[in-house]
């Protein structure tokens, strides 16, 4: 081995620097795809996507209405206009109202970091792009094509006046274009859902978001929300009683039984 010359330091070797991961798969050392950082980072709550459905409006936020309601978005975008005025009567938030394919064409949300989205995925194209994530992370919750039932941990909830609230990660999104035109980077905030089977149905479940009668007005959504909540056809009559299904998600989306209740699964 030959003599370093005068002045030059001894270098140690670069220890070796491994990645493990655990999936149903076991460990792995090569993190990508489902066992990547960024794939964590989107599928696991974290504070700001703890929950439960109030947290979406305690940051600023947009509402964006579907047009595909089979009357042009006037129904949807009633429900929206009227919630977006109920935030600005009982809070100080002020949030944008747009349509779905507004936001295809470019619109801006105004800085918004989460999204309030009115209408399922059949009836807004926004909801659809979120569904389409959530799929992706395996958010628990889903629709099921052609009928477009709620499907929450396997668990349908279709037919007629069933309505819900569900709360999920937003994706992120960088150099966006489309619906996140405008955005240098969407920070993958939180979406909350408000639909349903019918019209009727969005507002039933809309009216869980309803503050009291004043003087003891409350913000939208933001006494004893959940994460999810699934109405049907007898909520007006029977109060919470007619609640299908209501409850938590745990850390990575999924239900959490021993916080979450179901009328129609175990």
């Amino acid at each position: 081995m030959q003599a370093k010359e005068a002045g030059e330091q001894a270098r140690a070797p670069k220890p070796a620097q491994w990645k493990l991961c655990k999936g149903p798969w076991g460990w792995r050392t090569r993190c990508k795809g489902r066992c990547s950082e960024e794939y964590f980072t989107a599928a696991e709550r974290r504070p700001a996507t703890a929950g439960p459905a109030r947290q979406a409006m305690q940051a600023p936020f947009a509402v964006v209405a579907g047009s595909g309601g089979g009357d042009g978005g006037g129904g949807l975008l009633g429900l929206a206009t009227f919630l977006a005025n109920l935030f600005a009567v009982t809070s100080d938030a002020s949030p944008p109202v747009v349509l779905d394919g507004a936001l295809d064409g470019g619109a801006s949300l105004k800085g918004a970091v989460n999204l309030l989205l009115v209408g399922g995925p059949k009836h807004n194209s926004a909801t659809a792009t979120v569904a389409a994530h959530w799929r992706d992370i395996g958010h628990a919750v889903s629709w099921r094509d052609g009928d477009g039932a709620l499907l929450v941990d396997g668990c349908a909830y279709g037919g007629d006046g069933v309505g819900y609230i569900v709360l999920g990660p937003a994706p992120t999104v960088v150099n966006g274009d489309g619906m996140w035109a405008g955005y240098a980077k969407f920070t993958g905030g939180l979406v909350l859902v408000v639909g349903g089977t019918s019209l009727a149905a969005a507002r039933a479940a809309a009216s869980l978001g309803e503050p009291t009668i004043p003087p003891m007005a409350r913000a939208p959504f933001t006494n004893l929300v959940p994460d999810f909540a699934v109405v049907g056809p007898r909520l007006a009559a029977e109060g919470l009683g007619g609640l299908l299904a209501a409850g938590h998600f745990d850390h990575e989306w999924h239900v959490a039984s021993r916080a979450s209740y179901s009328s129609v699964c175990d």
